[in-house]
C-alpha cells in the first residue's frame, strides 16, 4: 500500500477542520485506496464514482451531495466524525513533533 501525497493530507485536512464530509471520485492509483479508507474506516466521506472511465448522472452527484451536506441524519453523522477524527489527527500530529 502506498502513503497518501502531502496534497491529498493537505486537502483532508482542510475539509476535516471546517468539518465538511468528502465526497469522492477517485480516478486511479492511491486515490482509489485513500477514498475507500476515508469511506470504510473513518467515515467522512462517500464515493459517488470510481475510474476514468465511471459514468456518474447528475441525479445520482445531486443525491450524495444533498445527503452529505444538507441536515440529513447521514449528513449530521459525517460531520460529527469530521469533527472527531480532526480532533484525533491534530493531537497525533502535535505529539510527533515533540
Amino acid at each position: 500500500m502506498g502513503s497518501p501525497t502531502r496534497n491529498f493530507i493537505a486537502q483532508v485536512h482542510r475539509k476535516l477542520e471546517s468539518r465538511i464530509p468528502i465526497i469522492g471520485w477517485p480516478l486511479g492509483g492511491e486515490q482509489c485506496f485513500n477514498s475507500q479508507m476515508l469511506e470504510n474506516e473513518v467515515g467522512v466521506c462517500v464515493e459517488v464514482a470510481r475510474g476514468v472511465n465511471s459514468q456518474t448522472k447528475h441525479n445520482e452527484i445531486a443525491r450524495v451531495n444533498k445527503m452529505v451536506l444538507g441536515k440529513t441524519e447521514k449528513g449530521e453523522e459525517m460531520r460529527r466524525k469530521c469533527a472527531t477524527f480532526f480532533v484525533s489527527w491534530v493531537n497525533i500530529i502535535s505529539t510527533s513533533r515533540e
